[in-house]
Parts: structure tokens; sequence; C-alpha cells
């Protein structure tokens, strides 16, 4: 490859634009639009020069401001029939008359500033190839295209398929029309052509206010890990929370990393194609976040440590943190602990935020609350005990309230990572052999079950928040003693009944309180009172309007 070509960078600007007025002057992040051209000229390593012409003063002003060299374009050469052709030939010419001759002249529009120094030290490397003459960006365009074909509307494609299947087709972006400068008389497009494909945000022309206003957003938007603890012992409740906050951040790039020992959890995150890197362990995690420059990361994988912390933190990268009574939660940004109420007495900074008023509530739920749907008589008894039930707590109630199913529905709501379902199965299926009590596994449709519930059996963590939010009383069991801390059983809520822990249980206990509830209404009533003085609707609102004050910053 030859690499030895001298290359001229000339960034065009004139006056006069009128779809955004003054548009190569407009602000974007706080800068000139054309500041950014001109830095992504002086980042190429292969570039020897970077000129911007234009008629404009102003314009001229600045770009030396910004460290270009400017050549003053004539009045003639700045009207708007006028194509680049002439304006490119006019800076070579101008050039020549200083004793400068190019190989390459690369033009570069001020008006696509995702474009970087990378993309333009790709280009010069494309003229390697002694055969090609032009360099064109392209995007990739596949679509069903129309066209008109005289008075008549005509399909321009052979076969109607799906959009990865249809031919390579490429739209130019005008970003980058690279020349050498001995084939350049008349057109910078010279044959052969080669392109150089960008991809949709380095191929962004800025033309229209909207382009603009995408443009912001684009800026605006942050490298955000999102890092959960995906092992069946700790449930998948931390993998759900950070896909919900993953469908929150719309205006950012979110990307999962996780420990290669969540195996259910990685599983769960691939089947919903979120982007993923999963390693060995916490440090190469640390190390990966760093060497990729990621801006923010939220951890939600239970008591984290100061060290990763703190190393995190001296890179740079902001963090927040979930379900967190670490020692790491007193150097966080910002920490959420919707499920713990006991206030910190290291939480000087007000950044760590206690009690139920900052759950996050999956959208469904939220729908359900105000829906007809919730009007209707409930029914039914639902044993749901998260998405691993690692201690098999579906099989053990099971056992105790099968009796219930001639008087009430019984569903058995499994999770994507229960490992009992065959034991279960058989179990059912001999003392249920009318086929009453319904198991489904891995539904999509959690909150209908709950929201026609009379009463759930579940664990006490995500469940349990989502019950209550329908105004479902709980029967709880803890599948582990960090359980037993959580807000709601640890203060004496009125909307539960609390069994304390699965391993404390005795014979017929299950059995017993699931009578008494069932069969005392007023008991019954009182419980869902409590309930309503709960607000977890509004939860999502706080706790999102947290995390984009430490995104922003």
């Amino acid at each position: 490859m030859n690499y030895k070509n001298k290359t001229l960078v000339v960034i065009p600007a004139r006056s006069g634009s009128k779809g955004i007025p003054r548009k190569n002057l407009k602000l974007l992040g706080g800068k000139p639009l054309i500041a950014y051209a001109i830095k992504a000229a002086q980042e190429s390593k292969k570039a020897n020069r970077v000129v911007v012409s234009t008629d404009c003063e102003e314009i001229a002003y600045n770009a030396k401001l910004f460290g270009a060299d400017v050549i003053k374009r004539h009045n003639d050469l700045s009207k708007d029939a006028v194509t680049l052709d002439p304006v490119i030939k006019d800076v070579i010419e101008k050039l020549k008359l200083e004793k400068e001759d190019y190989d390459l002249v690369i033009t570069f529009q001020a008006t696509c500033p995702f474009i970087t120094g990378k993309d333009i030290d790709g280009v010069i490397d494309m003229f390697g190839n002694s055969k090609i003459n032009s360099v064109v960006s392209v995007t990739e365009d596949k679509h069903l295209r129309w066209k008109k074909s005289g008075e008549t509307i005509v399909k321009d494609y052979e076969k109607r398929v799906n959009r990865q299947k249809l031919p390579d087709t490429y739209k130019e972006t005008g970003g980058l029309i690279a020349v050498r400068v001995s084939k350049f008389t008349q057109t910078r497009i010279v044959k052969p052509v080669e392109i150089y494909e960008l991809d949709e945000q380095s191929g962004l022309d800025i033309d229209t206010p909207k382009d603009l206003l995408f443009a912001e957003a684009l800026l605006a938007r942050k490298k955000i890990a999102l890092w959960p603890i995906g092992v069946n012992e700790k449930g998948m409740g931390h993998i759900y929370r950070t896909m919900l906050i993953a469908d929150f951040l719309t205006l950012h790039e979110p990307k999962f990393v996780m420990e290669d020992e969540g195996h259910e959890g990685i599983k769960l995150i691939k089947r919903y194609h979120y982007p993923l890197k999963h390693l060995p362990n916490k440090n190469q995690i640390v190390q990966y976040l760093k060497q990729n420059k990621f801006e923010v990361v939220i951890i939600d994988s239970l008591d984290t440590r100061k060290e990763i912390i703190c190393e995190l933190k001296i890179a740079g990268i902001k963090v927040i943190t979930f379900e967190d009574l670490g020692s790491g939660s007193n150097f966080s940004d910002l920490t959420i602990n919707a499920l713990y109420n006991k206030e910190n007495q290291a939480n000087k900074r007000n950044h760590i935020k206690f009690g139920s008023k900052y759950f996050l509530l999956r959208p469904e739920f939220q729908q359900l609350k105000d829906n007809s749907f919730s009007k209707l008589d409930k029914n039914s008894i639902t044993l749901i005990f998260g998405g691993s039930d690692p201690n098999n707590l579906t099989l053990k109630s099971i056992k105790e309230c099968h009796h219930l199913k001639d008087k009430h529905k019984v569903n058995i709501i499994l999770g994507p990572a229960y490992k009992f379902t065959e034991s279960l199965t058989k179990f059912v299926n001999k003392i249920d052999p009318e086929k009453k009590i319904l198991i489904v596994k891995d539904t999509k449709q959690i909150s209908g079950f709950i929201n026609s519930s009379l009463i759930v059996l579940c664990s006490g963590g995500q469940t349990l928040y989502e019950s209550i939010a329908l105004n479902t009383p709980c029967i709880v069991i803890s599948q582990n003693k960090r359980e037993l801390t959580h807000g709601l059983l640890a203060e004496g809520f009125g909307g539960l009944k609390n069994l304390g822990l699965h391993s404390k249980l005795r014979k017929g206990q299950i059995k017993k309180i699931l009578e008494d509830v069932i069969n005392d209404r007023k008991n019954l009533k009182s419980m869902q009172k409590q309930i309503k003085k709960l607000d977890l609707i509004s939860g999502n609102k706080r706790v999102i309007t947290l995390l984009n004050q430490i995104i922003s910053q």
C-alpha cells in the first residue's frame, strides 16, 4: 500500500444558507458546526494540509480560531447554482501559485460533524490501489423503492423480500469526496470510483433543522454499561431491572457487561438481543470499561466493593448502583435502594435513595393500574417465585395449597431459569388429573396473572413489589436472609403475610395462613387498604430523573 500521496483537505463553507440560517456557524454542542470538520481533518494522520474555502469574513475568522488555513472564495463561486467542482479547482490553482502541489484532494463538507480523522485516513488508504481515481463516502441504503415512470408509479425492485435480503445499495452522503489531482479536470468523480462506507451516524449530513436536532441528540449520547448479576442463586430480578433501565435509555448507547458465571442471565440478555460483552471476572470487566471509554456504568450486582467503584471513578466513569449496601455505595454517584428503607449514616451526600418510592415498575404493571381489567372480581391464587426459584418454593407451596383448586383458579408461574419443571409437573399431574391447576413457564403476561389474583404467593424480591403495585395482597416466603431485610418485610407492612425464611417453614404453615387470609375477607380488605397507601407508580419517573441528572453531567 502506498501512503505517500500528498493530500489536501478542503472544507467548503459559503455564507447564505437558507434551510438553516448561518448553517456553518450554527452551534452544535456549544461549538460552531464547522469546528467539527476542522478538528477531524486535523486529527487525520495522513492529510498534509487543511484549508477552508469561504466567501464569508465571519466563517473565515472562526475557521482560523480553530486552526484551519483560509482561502478566500470569489463571490462568483458562491452563488446557489455553482457546484463544488469549480470551488475545489479554485483552491488547487491558488495553492499552485504558492508552489504547493498535491496528489489527492478531499472535499470535506462542514455539515458532517461525525466524520472522524480515521475516516479521512481510510479514504486516503484506498488510493494505495493505483487504479482508483475517486473515492466517495456512502451509507448503506437498502429499501424497497418506488419511482415515477411517465405518469405511472412503478416499483424499483425485482422481488419483495426482507430488507436484509435486498441487494447492496448505497446513498452518497456528500461528506467526503476524494480525487487524484492529476485526474481532476472537470469533475471530482473520475472512474474507476470506489466507495467508503460510513455508519449511519458518521454519514449524517445536516441540511434541515431536524437534522440539527438529531445531531444534538447524537452528540449528547453517552456510552453506558449495564452490569447486572445473573446467577440462579441471586434470582433474575437484577437482569429484568437492568433490561428495563436499558429500555429507558433510548437517547444513549447502552451495553451489557457480565461475568461469565452468570450463564442464565447471559442467556436471557442474548435472547432479547441486547448488546453484550461477558468476561471471566470483575477485574477484567473494569479494565474493559476503562479501555473502551465508557462514560457511565450502572451496576446491579448486590453489594459493591469500594476498590472497584473507586477505580472506575478515578478513570472518570460515573457510577450508579442498585440494591447496594456494600462499601462501594458510599463512593458511587448515585445508589438506588428501593428494596431497603433503612438510612445509611455514610449518606452525607444524599446520593443513596432508600424506599419503595424508588421502585422501578415495568410498563405493563403501570398500564394495568388504571385499566378496566383491574376492576374484575379476583378469584385466582397465583404462585410465582421469581425467575429461578433456587429453593423450589413453588413445589413446596403447591403441596400445601393444591386442595384450593376446587374453589379457586390456581396459577403456577415459572421463570425462565426455573430448574425443577420435571418434578413439579410430575407432582401436579398426580394430584390434579382434571387439569385445574395451570402451569405457565416464562410468560410475558405476569402482570395479567397477578392482577386477576385474590392473593399471590411469592418471595421477597421484585414480584412482591409488582404485586403490591396492582393492589394484590401477598404471602411471602424469603429465598435468602437478605430478602428478610427488604423494606416491606423488615418493617411489617400490613399488605402482606410474612412467613420468613424458607428453611424455617413448618409443615402446614403455608396451608394455614393461606386459608386464614382467603376466609377472612375483613382481613383481606384491611391488607388491600394498607397497600393503597403505597405509591409505587411514580417510582419510574423519580429514578429516571435521577439517572438522567448523573448521565448528563
